[in-house]
């Protein structure tokens, strides 16, 4: 056909077929208290990158679901709609399936639509006989499913099985014979209170918070319908711990043994400023958070939680993006709060800046090739260190000038660090192919490796660096590390 007859329909196909999504969404009540889609174009902009990153990671699945692509286009070719239709009808049914492992609750609707929608697309192509949007929805359904298979834990699929008869290491949960209680694939973050014997940790998008006790395998579940958890912080002194509820923008206080809600207080002030909390760091009388929506970072007063002061980075012109903020480290020492930001640019660049807490302004600012969900500080040392999620680079930083000091080669898509400073070893898991990797911190070396099991997002060292308490899809894990050393 000629171009002026092509591109009329192709703008108005995906005009339909985005507006349908968006709507879905929205209808889904996904973030009940933000539902701006600020994320959405950094999250659209990332999407080559994680898929090139999937690729990387699970290069035949992503061979696989190239040559379904082309089975499906010579399908349409062949006017086999038929076979064509009973594939989708199986490929949606599982897809459905697989939606149901990750939300039961209101999320489930937008899972739908990320995932099953696009099955359904090609299906309606092949029943109007639209090859060319048949071809085009294959495309996106195949990449839909890359990512879904990954967020699920289907893949990579991991067989190494040694970590778990490694000296020092055992499972806590769940134990032999026992079956989990709730999807170990959707780990979150891990705390242990003072005696070692009990570990605090949410999964999501399910989803619910957990107490676990390492001696028993024995759990008390709160299993949460309307909230979403991601970051937790023990109080041991007040028998409570927070919890931030980043669905709903909530600031959750619960008691330690019961494990009731004590308390719901609102870190939501207006979708001009900014929503969506992400990570926050409990300081005395002060809480500070990280804004993923409408980027920026926030200081509230404790007991009752009050808004002090805030700062928005895109107005700052520190991002050309809505979104895009992710952990943050504090150094008490020179009262400042230094915070990943990124993608900032189309250039996939990053930004490590460093917030005055006393002035409440930006003091300092350096560049980062590539960042992540990780970023960890040694103050003793004088180090602020950020893992790339999409490479094992670990980029370290002078906490007072910003100089980049060196590269060190980490676990692939890092999420999680520790430091054990009796050691002088940096600890790491990657997020998709589940490698625990432990470095000597002054070389660079690599000095232990091991597999874990895929998912592996949950990492916790006890003060005194003796225990290492780890998640992935295979459970929770204790590791004697003076053992697993040798």
């Amino acid at each position: 056909r000629g171009r002026a007859r092509v591109w009329p329909g192709l703008v108005a196909e995906w005009l339909v077929a985005g507006g349908a999504c968006l709507a879905l969404a929205r209808l889904s009540l996904i973030q009940r208290k933000a539902q701006s889609f600020s994320w959405l174009p950094l999250e659209w902009h990332k999407l080559l990158d994680n898929h090139w990153l999937l690729a990387r990671v699970t290069p035949l699945f992503a061979l696989g679901m190239a040559v379904l692509v082309a089975l499906g286009v010579w399908l349409f070719v062949r006017k086999k709609r038929g076979l064509l239709l009973a594939i989708i009808a199986a490929a949606a049914a599982l897809t459905y399936y697989q939606c149901t492992i990750m939300a039961k609750q209101g999320t489930l609707g937008v899972y739908l639509v990320m995932y099953v929608f696009p099955l359904l697309l090609v299906a309606f192509a092949a029943a109007a006989r639209w090859p060319r949007m048949g071809a085009r929805t294959l495309v996106l359904a195949a990449a839909s499913l890359i990512l879904l298979w990954h967020y699920i834990g289907w893949m990579p699929l991991l067989f190494d099985r040694s970590f778990e008869k490694a000296a020092g290491v055992e499972r806590v949960y769940p134990r032999a014979g026992q079956a989990p209680e709730f999807p170990l694939a959707f780990f979150r973050d891990f705390q242990v209170e003072p005696s070692g014997r009990y570990l605090f940790t949410a999964y999501g998008p399910t989803s619910g918070i957990v107490r676990l006790d390492t001696h028993t395998g024995r759990t008390a579940i709160l299993r949460t319908t309307a909230e979403l958890v991601r970051y937790i912080d023990l109080m041991p002194e007040r028998n409570s711990f927070l919890a931030l509820d980043w669905m709903n923008s909530d600031l959750l206080t619960l008691d330690m043994d019961t494990m009731k809600i004590r308390g719901r207080e609102s870190m939501y002030f207006g979708s001009r400023q900014l929503f969506v909390p992400l990570f926050f760091i409990e300081d005395g009388d002060r809480l500070l958070a990280t804004y993923t929506e409408r980027p920026g970072v926030a200081e509230f007063s404790m007991r009752p939680l009050k808004l002090m002061r805030w700062l928005n980075l895109r107005e700052r012109g520190l991002t050309g993006f809505r979104s895009g903020v992710w952990k943050a480290a504090l150094d008490r020492e020179t009262n400042a709060l230094f915070v990943e930001a990124g993608m900032v640019n189309l250039r996939n660049e990053f930004l490590l800046l460093r917030v005055d807490l006393e002035k409440f302004a930006v003091s300092g600012k350096a560049a980062l090739p590539e960042g992540g969900l990780e970023l960890i500080a040694i103050p003793d040392k004088r180090r602020i260190i950020a893992a790339s999620f999409f490479s094992d680079r670990l980029y370290e930083f002078d906490m007072d000038t910003l100089e980049r000091t060196r590269v060190l080669r980490g676990p692939r898509s890092c999420r999680n660090l520790a430091y054990d400073p009796g050691r002088n070893l940096l600890i790491g898991t990657g997020f998709l192919d589940g490698e625990l990797r432990v470095l000597d911190y002054a070389s660079g070396r690599t000095v232990k490796r091991a597999i874990i099991g895929n998912k592996a997002a949950s990492l916790f060292l006890s003060p005194d660096g003796e225990i290492l308490y780890l998640g992935s899809s295979r459970g929770v894990f204790k590791v004697r590390m003076k053992q697993f050393l040798k």
